[in-house]
């Protein structure tokens, strides 16, 4: 008797095929095998909302050699990934392989789950299979994919005509786009606010204790308390006058509780922010750790399942963290009891378990040959984090001293951290362990105290930073915005989509992707909202536990969404253009130093707007087609700093654009001329690019000036800017005297040359 067992990856069958033996035949799917025909009419709204499939063309060879073996075995097992999309891989190949024979059709099946690739785990999984599949779960995978298909296939042609260089749009991809511009656009339209704080040095004998102004006349110290350098220097000159002392010592026990372990989003984050590993590298190091390592000639997974939402570890493994912690570290570091998190997720599923190691004794330094540097990396991050979890809190001891006058009017804090117990930090160390390494002067109360100095500081306000991938993940997380298993893909689109670009770890929304969400948000406000995706999200979850019937949520949403195209497919897009120019007019217009509020074409001075084709926007001039020109735009603040990105503006003598570039050799000017002229951009020109009809001028050159006696005069360009050539002599043209520089002011230069030179 041989059963079939069908997996998603190869490196888990191979785990499964060690475990289960030769009675069974494991193989893989190799992911998704069919995916909705790629046609607007695929979902067929009139006939409830039924879906055309088709097989994947990579998978065809895979279902083939599934199909032989399923032919033979007698029964077929399902073992697919325990959530949503491992179920719907199970259901898809199990209805390809019942209806590609009758003979298959007939045979009896079973749905395994196990949340870890572990020999005790697998077994138990299939001793527990189950003969049905979980339609709550295929049901709300075949929701999704509906939604997510008539929303992409009726908002994305609306865009290919408007605004042909954004390909496309999704649900939560949307939404997460519009959160890294508004964020981009509130630092954009900034405005800092100046503030002021008082530092001060007091002294008792050869004692000196540093400290800062905490209160005054009792009201704690705010950023609105000291807004001017008037008002802080009326402070100062109030406490010169006073005579200080100490109040008394503060001493207080500060005790900080470990974190819970990783679920996918705080793993993601961790590692963003730890390693800078994209989320998408992390999900894959963290699959390849789920599927498992060959230990001992046996394939081991090394973590539970990846993509999860919980923070729950099974009671048995919590007990054999405890027992691990009282023997390597002590009873102290492992508390009475054990520790419970609470999961602050908005929305979470609690479906599983939180991502841990699967033996608490496969330690970092035990597998660390066995992996690779990468896997190592990671695997020690889930490991310690799992592991503090539920170890004792680390306390810290802090001293204040408090110094004040005699009437209280003014109260300055001087403040030390020590660390006097590790706790979990023995395993999970912060970056800050929250130790200063200052010490504070033993004195008693009431010692009176001289002022050495008193420094007023200023301070500006600073706007709310750029977004990171670990920080999106955090703010999509916290509205509910997509599950565990969509952030990765929702990050990978949105830079394979270029509408985003990192900058070192910062995510800069592009102008295509500033533009796009302006359209959405506009014409298609409802599609980016939080609450429109959180809301999906909540009925998905309960479709999947059966609590809400499918259909009705479809047909609700086709009919608001046909409405919302159809009204978004007769907008005239100047509205959104015109709204760019406004919303985005200190970035998109720095390059060519046009008026901001309204720009005028430099060759015909008609108004000129932003406008857009298949390789991005520019802007254009209203009164084409008499007058073509157009100037390159971009909102990347790394390629406004590099000039081989930049247009500067038109040429006054042949209305060609002056483009900067930057080759091999360095920056340097091109006009698309025939033939084209370039010219190197001196160190001069790049801390200050001289005016259009200078540059007109440069981009000319040679240009001969005549003759002086029997000596020919030529005007050139060099890589340290304009010069003369007077017969074999040579000598520095001002870039400044360019626009009138005639024949008679070549003697002087000339002279002016040889006498330099002489001194040399």
């Amino acid at each position: 008797m041989t059963t079939l067992v069908l997996v998603e990856s190869p490196a888990k069958a191979k785990a499964l095929q060690n475990y289960l033996g030769k009675q069974y035949t494991v193989l893989a799917t190799y992911g998704h095998v069919r995916d909705i025909v790629p046609k607007s009419s695929s979902i067929k709204v009139d006939d409830k909302f039924d879906i055309v499939w088709e097989i994947s063309e990579n998978s065809t060879k895979h279902i083939t050699a599934i199909t032989k073996v399923a032919n033979k075995a007698d029964s077929i097992i399902l073992a697919t990934d325990p959530d949503r999309e491992g179920e719907a891989i199970a259901w898809h190949i199990l209805t390809i392989l019942q209806e590609s024979s009758a003979t298959i059709a007939t045979k009896p099946f079973q749905r395994a789950v196990f949340h870890e690739i572990s020999k005790k785990a697998v077994l138990a999984a299939i001793d527990n299979a189950q003969p049905h599949l979980d339609h709550g779960l295929i049901d709300s995978y075949r929701t999704r994919r509906s939604l997510d298909f008539l929303l992409g296939f009726n908002i994305s042609p609306i865009l290919w005509r408007k605004l042909p260089c954004c390909r496309s749009a999704g649900r939560v991809q949307s939404t997460a786009l519009r959160l890294v511009c508004d964020r981009a656009l509130e630092i954009d339209v900034f405005q800092p606010q100046e503030y002021w704080s008082i530092q001060g040095i007091f002294t008792h004998d050869k004692t000196s204790i540093e400290a800062s102004l905490a209160h005054i006349a009792g009201k704690p110290i705010k950023k609105e308390t000291l807004p001017s350098e008037a008002e802080v220097q009326r402070v100062v000159d109030d406490i010169k006058t006073r005579a200080f002392h100490l109040a008394e010592t503060q001493v207080k026990k500060i005790s900080a509780t470990p974190a819970p372990p990783f679920t996918t989003s705080t793993l993601q984050q961790a590692g963003n922010k730890a390693f800078n590993w994209s989320t998408t590298k992390i999900m894959q190091v963290a699959q390849s750790l789920y599927e498992g390592v060959d230990i001992q000639g046996t394939p081991v997974g090394l973590i539970t399942y990846m993509r999860t939402d919980s923070t729950r570890i099974a009671p048995d493994f919590i007990d054999d963290m405890r027992a691990y912690i009282q023997q390597q570290f002590g009873p102290e570091y492992c508390p009475d009891t054990a520790i419970t998190h609470t999961n602050k997720t908005k929305n979470a599923q609690e479906a599983h378990e939180a991502i841990r190691p699967t033996q608490v004794d496969l330690t970092p330094k035990a597998v660390q040959n066995l992996v690779t540097k990468d896997q190592h990396i990671l695997y020690s991050l889930i490991w310690s984090r799992a592991l503090a979890s539920q170890m004792s809190a680390a306390i810290r001891e802090q001293k204040t001293h408090i110094i004040t006058d005699p009437d209280k009017a003014f109260t300055f804090r001087a403040s030390v951290t020590a660390l006097i117990f590790k706790g979990y930090l023995a395993v999970y160390p912060d970056k800050d362990d929250g130790e200063d390494g200052k010490t504070l002067a033993p004195l008693e109360p009431n010692t009176p105290l001289k002022i050495k100095e008193i420094t007023p500081q200023q301070h500006f306000t600073k706007p709310p930073p750029y977004f990171t991938e670990a920080t999106l993940i955090q703010a999509l997380e916290e509205r509910g915005i997509g599950r565990p298993s969509t952030y990765a893909p929702t990050l990978q689109m949105l830079f394979k989509r270029k509408y985003v670009n990192r900058l070192a770890k910062q995510l800069h929304p592009s102008l295509p992707g500033r533009i796009l969400t302006l359209f959405l948000t506009k014409n298609l406000p409802r599609y980016v909202q939080d609450d429109f995706t959180a809301t999906m999200e909540d009925s998905l979850d309960d479709i999947a536990q059966q609590k809400k019937d499918w259909l009705p949520l479809l047909e609700a949403f086709w009919k608001e969404l046909k409405s919302s195209v159809e009204q978004a497919a007769s907008v005239d897009i100047s509205t959104t253009f015109q709204d760019a120019l406004k919303i985005l007019e200190h970035l998109v217009l720095t390059p060519h130093k046009l008026s901001a509020k309204k720009p005028l074409c430099p060759k015909c001075q008609h108004p000129m707007t932003i406008k857009g084709n298949k390789f991005g926007f520019f802007l254009g001039c209203t009164h084409y087609p008499e007058c073509k020109t157009t100037l390159s735009l971009t909102d990347n603040k790394e390629d406004m700093a590099t000039p081989d990105k930049l247009s500067l503006g038109i040429d006054p003598a042949t209305g060609l654009e002056i483009i900067s570039k930057k080759g091999p050799y360095g920056p340097y000017l091109e006009i698309a001329s025939d033939p084209i002229k370039r010219i190197p951009i001196t160190a001069a020109m790049q801390k200050s690019m001289p005016d259009l009809d200078t540059l007109s001028i440069l981009l000319s050159l040679p240009k001969p000036l005549g003759t002086l006696g029997k000596d020919k005069v030529t005007l050139m360009m060099g890589r340290y800017g304009p010069f003369l050539k007077v017969g074999k002599t040579l000598c520095t043209a001002p870039m400044a005297r360019l626009k009138d520089l005639s024949l008679d002011d070549v003697p002087a230069l000339v002279q002016e040359a040889l006498e330099k030179k002489k001194k040399k």
